[in-house]
């Protein structure tokens, strides 16, 4: 494969995540569907024709979508701090989970570490201590760390 290619589909996974990162903060807002069922079906969809583009395709891959449904549907609302601290770390760890038959299939577990510690760590920061002017960019940045770093374990 070229380079030109290779860097042809580094974008257009940028692109991808675009549109998942919306549907996450749209569902933040209004139908939870967006957020719930859309954004895994296209991320997933993401990993399934980018791993065929690339001939790395899994059937492993497949069991993201449900992982993502799953995390996607957590709520991590809370009132007190720890609590807040607790269901939010959950969120994070279940939102990087999804993305462990991907990590697995393609021989990438030390970037799901990664992925690990930074969606935790980012649903933690954002949501509890709110360093963002407002929800909707918080929302955004999470739906982006979401796939960021899954997309480019392919």
């Amino acid at each position: 494969m070229s380079e030109l290619t290779i860097q042809s589909i580094a974008i257009f996974k940028l692109i991808l995540l675009v549109n998942v990162a919306s549907l996450y903060a749209f569902g933040g807002m209004d139908g939870k569907w967006k957020r719930r069922y859309l954004a895994p079906l296209l991320l997933v969809g993401g990993f399934i024709g980018f791993s065929l583009w690339q001939d790395k395709f899994s059937w492993w891959i497949l069991l993201c979508y449900p992982l993502y449904v799953g995390a996607f549907s957590m709520g991590y609302g809370a009132d007190e701090f720890w609590t807040k601290v607790l269901k939010r770390g959950d969120c994070g760890a279940a939102i990087a989970c999804a993305s462990l038959p991907l990590a697995l299939s393609m021989g990438m577990i030390g970037m799901w570490f990664g992925h690990l510690i930074l969606m935790t760590g980012s649903m933690i920061w954002l949501g509890v201590f709110n360093p963002t002017p407002n929800a909707r960019n918080e929302e955004t940045i999470l739906g982006t760390l979401a796939g960021f770093l899954p997309l480019f374990m392919i």
